[in-house]
């Protein structure tokens, strides 16, 4: 779950633009991830954000 729902709505907004523009390759893989935070202010305790094409 993200954490406000324009961050949600920002990642998929990504995800689905990288989607389209290499929907024509079959060597690209396009997904998505957000930041989730195990314990507040730790930066090392933190799962990455990423909206990322392979």
């Amino acid at each position: 779950m993200a954490d406000s729902d324009s961050a949600r709505d920002y990642l998929i907004y990504g995800v689905e633009t990288l989607d389209i523009y290499f929907q024509d390759r079959n060597d690209v893989y396009v997904s998505g991830n957000i930041f989730i935070y195990y314990k507040k202010g730790i930066p090392s305790a933190v799962v990455r954000a990423i909206a990322s094409c392979q």
